[in-house]
This record gives structure tokens, sequence and C-alpha cells, in this order.
């Protein structure tokens, strides 16, 4: 599969829930109502403008890329939004399992000044292998 739609290029191969499909990438930031406050789009301009954020090219488990893009995404996304919303200044932040870092729980209470932070752990459970016994 290109990694990329004929069409537009902006438009990136992504495995999401399962699927590859193409899509273009953003990120959005809500309040605790779930009202949009930010949207972000991960085009060029936005990589242009976030030089720390380093593309790789994509390994052999789709699931592994998507979460080193998105917890790649979150800081500067987080940034962005607090050099233009200033006067904002949230304390809770909620997000999925993939900002399970030390670096991403350091910069949310260091940097941002979050006083809580709901992450799911990510827990990579052991393989179980079940044997059935001979039947007779």
């Amino acid at each position: 599969m290109p990694t990329s739609a004929a069409a537009n290029h902006e438009i990136k191969q992504q495995y999401i829930n399962g699927h590859f499909c193409y899509a273009y990438k953003f990120g959005i930031l809500t309040n605790g109502l779930g009202i949009v406050r930010s949207i972000d789009f991960y085009n060029k301009d936005y990589l242009n403008s976030h030089p720390e954020i380093v593309i790789e090219k994509k390994s052999k488990s789709p699931d592994e890329d998507k979460s080193l893009a998105d917890s790649k995404a979150l800081i500067p996304t987080l940034k962005d939004f607090k050099e233009r919303h200033p006067l904002i200044n949230p304390k809770i932040f909620l997000g999925d399992a993939v900002f399970d870092t030390i670096e991403i729980y350091k910069s949310l209470f260091e940097d941002f000044e979050f006083q809580k932070a709901f992450i799911p752990l990510k827990v990579k459970l052991p393989t179980m292998k079940f044997v059935c016994p001979k039947m007779k």
C-alpha cells in the first residue's frame, strides 16, 4: 500500500482500530464538557513549525507507529494551545494509554502545571497458551 493518497499527499496511511485507511491526521483538544477548544492539523506547516517532531518510517508494527506519532505530537500541540490561549489554565488532563510515558507525565505536571492526569496504563499481558490434553 502506498504511504499517502494519490489525490492529496497530506492524507497519510494510518492504522486505526485494527484497519488500514487513509486519513488526514489532526490533534484535538476539548474542555471538560467535550467542547472543542483547538484543532491542529498535522500537515507540513505544522511539522515545519515543530522540528523536534521526527517522522520515522513505518515499522513492522502499525500499532507502534500510531502510538509513536500520537505521543510525539501531544506536547507540541499543548504548547501551541498554551501560546494561543494564555488565559486558559486547565487543571486536569484526560488522555489515551498511548500517553503513558514518564516524559509526558513529567511535562504535564511541570511544564503545563496540570494538577491531575488520567491516563490508562499501558499493560502488556503475557501471551497464554492453552494446551488441550489428548483425548483417548
